[in-house]
């Protein structure tokens, strides 16, 4: 009788046992189902659904299968009940595993996926050359107006995200605060105005459109034209470079008493997609005092602006082509206080007078970086410069110079950004190239990426957590 009751504890003690390693690989705690697939609609996001038996503190790690050392973490989430997540920024054509782990340290199995290959539509770029001593993180924005894309690239050049835009992307910008991308839609694919844009869109990192607006449905904007910019401000606004017709008097220069004048100014719009400040160059400028205002190419693009951004005190600063110039406008009155150029009320010396100015990024007040396209490419290839402005003594001078050896430029667009403390983006659009150097006068190229895509701008983004 005790040898049978013996028996009969011991088997009890084994199957409860047994059921409790059953559910604890079953529920995984709260966890009670979890499941991983590739989006049927991109190739290179995964959709994670899971079910939370209580209210429960997650997030999922994910790593390349062959690489189990280099785990990646989203962000925390909270859910009970059926959820789904996304996985994004994945190399196309790559195995992966995935697992859930909540806060209070259950751990789901792993599950395993795999992305697609996105060669045919968005090939990676070439690396060239790699003498980095030390590894850059990050990502570049860039946009394909051919396949109608924009996208992300790992910093070795391989497509890790991507959006489709129907109508075209012409120009897009990322901003870190809000994790979204600016875009000017539906702009000619040929002819003088290639950035003339019909639509501003605003997406998230899912492709969720959180703002469209049809620019002729904008009573602010029915004589203007919006074109090369759509800058995410730091106040939440965003900024918009626009061509304004004007009709003008030139019979003096030997025009009619009624010649239209093409020139520029900006709007800023808020998040809701409406006009809160607008300015014009002609209530500052006059065009008949132009010298070369009589000839037709000059009237129809007089300034040619092609960058707008706003420094902490509220005032803006925009790049013109036409005269390679920085313009300072207050944020206030309207002011156009001053215009860095070879022809602008503060000139610099000969050998900082850019040709080819663009992409104006403030680093402080009175202080903006710019790309010198040099696009006469006589002594130096494009070139970064920080212009720093003393208003008061209207003097300029440039703390920062540096500039690719001869031949490596573009005639147009084209962008500089600072990386860290050391290295310096270069995107040269017109020849498809993103170089990063050092930051020496005479610039080292460290890295060299050539693009299948010619580009409006290539942009630096450090981190995107999700």
């Amino acid at each position: 009788m005790n040898r049978s009751i013996l028996s009969l504890l011991i088997v009890c003690c084994l199957l409860f046992s047994c059921q409790k390693e059953d559910d604890h690989n079953s529920t995984q705690g709260t966890i009670s189902t979890f499941g991983v697939s590739l989006s049927p609609t991109n190739y290179l996001r995964a959709e994670v659904r899971a079910t939370f038996s209580t209210q429960t503190s997650y997030h999922i790690a994910y790593w390349e299968t062959a690489n189990p050392e280099q785990v990646k973490y989203t962000d925390t989430y909270q859910a009970t009940g059926s959820t789904q997540r996304t996985l994004l920024l994945l190399k196309p054509d790559t195995d992966y595993s995935c697992q859930i782990i909540t806060e209070a340290g259950d751990k789901s199995v792993v599950k395993t996926f795999k992305t697609k290959s996105v060669e045919a539509f968005l090939p990676n770029a070439i690396l060239l050359k790699e003498e980095l001593s030390e590894k850059i993180e990050g990502y570049l924005l860039a946009n394909n107006r051919n396949s109608k894309h924009i996208y992300l690239m790992d910093m070795n050049g391989n497509v890790v995200w991507y959006e489709p835009v129907a109508d075209t992307p012409a120009v897009v910008n990322y901003d870190p605060h809000s994790q979204r991308f600016y875009m000017l839609t539906d702009a000619p694919s040929e002819g003088l105005f290639v950035f003339n844009a019909k639509k501003l869109k605003v997406i998230d990192l899912l492709g969720n459109l959180t703002l469209e607006k049809d620019f002729s449905t904008i009573p602010e904007l029915q004589n203007c034209h919006v074109h090369h910019e759509c800058r995410p401000m730091p106040d939440g606004n965003i900024g918009l470079v626009t061509y304004i017709d004007k009709t003008v008097d030139l019979s003096t220069k030997g025009g009619s008493q009624s010649d239209t004048v093409r020139g520029d100014g900006f709007v800023i719009m808020n998040s809701k997609g409406e006009i809160t400040y607008q300015w014009s160059c002609f209530d500052h400028l006059n065009p008949v005092e132009y010298p070369t205002i009589s000839s037709k190419k000059v009237r129809e693009d007089w300034i040619h602006a092609n960058s707008i951004d706003r420094d902490s005190e509220g005032n803006y600063y925009m790049t013109t082509n036409r005269d390679s110039e920085l313009w300072k406008i207050n944020g206030r009155t309207g002011e156009l206080i001053y215009r860095v150029g070879e022809k602008g009320t503060i000139t610099p010396t000969t050998h900082y007078v850019s040709h080819g100015i663009h992409c104006a990024i403030v680093q402080a007040p009175d202080e903006v970086l710019v790309i010198d396209n040099a696009r006469e490419n006589k002594s130096t290839g494009s070139r970064a410069l920080i212009y720093k402005v003393n208003p008061t003594t209207k003097t300029v001078s440039v703390p920062t110079e540096v500039a690719l050896p001869k031949g490596n430029f573009s005639a147009t667009r084209s962008n500089v950004q600072l990386i860290g403390k050391q290295s310096v983006l270069f995107a040269l659009s017109s020849s498809k190239q993103v170089l990063i150097t050092n930051r020496s006068t005479t610039a080292q190229i460290q890295r060299h990426l050539q693009l299948p895509y010619t580009f409006y701008r290539v942009q630096y983004i450090s981190t995107i957590k999700y």
